[in-house]
């Protein structure tokens, strides 16, 4: 019988810890904020990218559940990468966005610029986290000196 090495227990766990607080934050993102709004911030940004103020409101609610969907993708895709890459990338252009869109978000208290740069590196940590437990699975079994290995 083999017993799991600890780094690998430690590595499912960092990796499960990176994907709940990732799909957190999507989940919380595309119910409060959208979902449960929407709030004048989103509707103003929405202005801000060009959509029109009668599709405002739509607009928000569709991203909303487009958030609400990712996040429980990687509730449910836990060891896999690309729900991960996916989150970063989106990410990443959401704050794109918002700089060339609608800057002023950049310098507030709470701002994009901390949670989304969190939110990314969660995601390459925890893509490592796969990563890295692919190959320790994919080694030949761990061996403890007390095992008779020399």
């Amino acid at each position: 019988m083999h017993s799991i090495p600890p780094s690998q227990i430690a590595l499912g766990r960092i990796r499960l810890l990176c994907n709940l607080a990732v799909a957190g934050i999507w989940l919380y993102q595309g119910l409060v904020p959208k979902l449960l709004g929407p709030h004048p911030d989103e509707l103003a940004m929405s202005g801000s990218f060009g959509i029109a103020s009668a599709l405002q409101v739509p607009v928000s609610y569709a991203a909303g559940v487009g958030e609400l969907l990712l996040g429980i993708c990687l509730l449910l895709v836990r060891h896999r990468v690309w729900p991960q890459f996916v989150s970063a990338v989106a990410t990443a252009a959401l704050l794109g966005f918002v700089a060339i869109y609608s800057p002023i978000y950049l310098i507030g208290a709470f701002n994009p610029v901390v949670m989304n740069s969190a939110s990314i590196a969660l995601s390459i940590v925890a893509i490592l986290a796969i990563r890295a437990e692919v190959d320790m699975s994919a080694a030949p079994a761990f061996k403890h000196k007390s095992d008779g290995a020399t």
